[in-house]
Order: C-alpha cells, then sequence, then structure tokens
C-alpha cells in the first residue's frame, strides 16, 4: 500500500508536468529571420553558436541565451531556423560570429526516435555552413538536445562540430523515478513522445549504443550538470503527508536538477562543471530546493552562462 502511494504522489507531479507543458504555443518560424537587426561585434566566437533545444521544446527557448550572447559581444544572433530554411536568409552571407536556434520538431516526426532529430540538426548545419563559409560549428544543447546533438555527430560526422557544450543532458538516462510504469502511461498519454522517452531510460539500448560511438572524440564535448544539496522535496516538507513519502522524495530527488541526476550529465570523458541550484526547465522551477531559474536560461542561472560563454571564447582563440 505504501508504495502503490508513493507512485500515486510521483504520478500526480508527473501529471502537473505534462499538463503545462502541453499548455504550451507557439511554434518558431523556421525561416531564419534576422531578429536583431544588422550588428557589427568587435569580438567574438571564430565559429558559428547553434543552440539546439531539449524535450518537448522548440527554438525559441533558446532566445534568451542567444540574446545575451549577443549582449556580451560573443555572436549576432540571426534566429530561429530549421527544414523550411534555405539560403535565401542570407543573400549577403553572415560572419562566422553568429548565433541561431534549431527546431527540430515538426508535425510529421511526432513521436519519432532521436536519431530523425538529428537528421534535421544536418539540415541546420548545412545551412549555417553554406552561410558563413565556416566549416566547423559550436553546438550548445539542453537536455535532450545534448543527446540528439551526439547523435548526430555520430551519424554525419563529428568533424563538422568543434565543440558540444550540453546543459544538463540525460547522457545516462533520466532520473530513477520516471522509470516507474504508471509514470511512462502519462509521459505518453500526455505527450504521445513515447519513443524519444524510452530512448532516454536509463541503459536504454539507443544510451547504450551511443555511448560506444562518441566514445573516441570526448575531448570535443563538455558536460554541465546542475543539482540541489538541500534535501528539500517537492512537497514543502509539510507535515500531513506521511514520512515514508518524503523519504521516498528525498531518496530520489537529492542531487539532482528533478529531471535528470548529477551523475548522468557527467558524459565520461568529457570535460565537466557542475553548478548548484539551477532547476532544469522553467515548469520545474518551482520547487523551493532550487532557488535560482533553469539552466538554459543565462539570466537566472549565470554560472551555467559563464561556463557555456568561457567554453566558447577559448574555443575561438
Amino acid at each position: 500500500m505504501k508504495k502503490i502511494t508513493r507512485i500515486i504522489m510521483v504520478a500526480l507531479f508527473i501529471f502537473l508536468i505534462v499538463w503545462i507543458l502541453a499548455k504550451k504555443t507557439g511554434q518558431p518560424t523556421g525561416t531564419g529571420e534576422n531578429l536583431t537587426g544588422n550588428l557589427t561585434l568587435q569580438a567574438g566566437t571564430a565559429y558559428p553558436v547553434i543552440l539546439v533545444h531539449g524535450w518537448m521544446g522548440k527554438a525559441v527557448d533558446f532566445g534568451p541565451y542567444a540574446m545575451k550572447l549577443q549582449e556580451d559581444g560573443i555572436a549576432e544572433y540571426k534566429g530561429m531556423i530549421g527544414r523550411q530554411s534555405n539560403e535565401s536568409m542570407c543573400p549577403e552571407k553572415w560572419p562566422k560570429n553568429i548565433s541561431v536556434s534549431a527546431e527540430y520538431y515538426y508535425n510529421d516526426n511526432f513521436n519519432h526516435p532521436i536519431e530523425d532529430y538529428a537528421k534535421e540538426l544536418d539540415h541546420v548545419l548545412g545551412l549555417v555552413e553554406n552561410c558563413t563559409g565556416s566549416e566547423d560549428v559550436i553546438l550548445v544543447a539542453h537536455s535532450m538536445g545534448g543527446l540528439v546533438s551526439r547523435k548526430y555527430m555520430a551519424d554525419y560526422g563529428h568533424e563538422h562540430v568543434k565543440k558540444l557544450i550540453t546543459l544538463a543532458s540525460p547522457h545516462y538516462g533520466f532520473n530513477d523515478f520516471t522509470r516507474s510504469e504508471i509514470i511512462l502511461m502519462i509521459f505518453d498519454l500526455f505527450t504521445g513522445r513515447k519513443l524519444e522517452i524510452e530512448q532516454m531510460a536509463p541503459n536504454s539500448t539507443f544510451l547504450i549504443v551511443l555511448d560506444e560511438a562518441d566514445a573516441g572524440y570526448r575531448d570535443k564535448i563538455v558536460s554541465i550538470g546542475t543539482y540541489n544539496t538541500q534535501n528539500k522535496t517537492l512537497l514543502f516538507d509539510l507535515p500531513v503527508f506521511q514520512s515514508e513519502i518524503v523519504n521516498f522524495e528525498q531518496q530520489y530527488f537529492a542531487n539532482t536538477d528533478i529531471a535528470v541526476k548529477l551523475d548522468s550529465t557527467k558524459l565520461a570523458g568529457s570535460k565537466y562543471y557542475q553548478v548548484q541550484g539551477c532547476s532544469h526547465t522553467e515548469i520545474l522551477n518551482f520547487r523551493n530546493a532550487y532557488p535560482k531559474g533553469p539552466i538554459n536560461n543565462p539570466n537566472t542561472c549565470p554560472e551555467a552562462y559563464e561556463i557555456v560563454k568561457k567554453e566558447i571564447s577559448e574555443t575561438s582563440k
């Protein structure tokens, strides 16, 4: 009975997450439209920066990151691009110190495997390379976007990527609490994205094969994770709940950003950083144990942003 109660409580939490995620609206234009006007940066990255969104996200999610990189003189933001984009978006070509945010979700690849999203990313890289004349790019990817980027490198050629920087990516799978059958059923019911959820499960065939595929060039990859050490629970330690439930939460949500355990964000052989107190996404930022905002927001998780900026700058020297 106690086990069932625990599962129900966590399932209710997941229901809240997916319900709000389902309410997210708005799609990127996919045209490569320059949203910032014409700017000349005095210094910045020597390689184009491509920002790759995460699970259930969209290209516009990385807008604040792109604008911050521009504000700091790293890369001029050229907008969101996807499969509809073509070279007409850069009739006069672009300098190399630019950034774009990539889209890989479309109606006709709904509930497809991560391999298909890597194919969409290949199109984006080809356009960026043609528009800038650069043979290399820097990828900055959040959550599942890190797996999409790694799969791109494995399938289409890691030689096109100077550096991949991942933010809270589940390199070894999402948090164990999501392995409950009832939670996976809720995810499937409300998101319809069963295939990629299965691929992100700990010890999935996809993750095992990917881990073998890119083992030879991990020096190109930087992984950044965030975690909580305050050990507070999702229920804010309210006395109305049984101590067993509180203990259950402490077991599964300590040293994690809720969605991904800290150990899973550390890709073996890659350069690794960890920051404390940032959440995985905006939707999970309600938890009082995380005083800061999501790791993919440079304004609320500045520590992670400064690491990204440093890694881009060092790559450009």
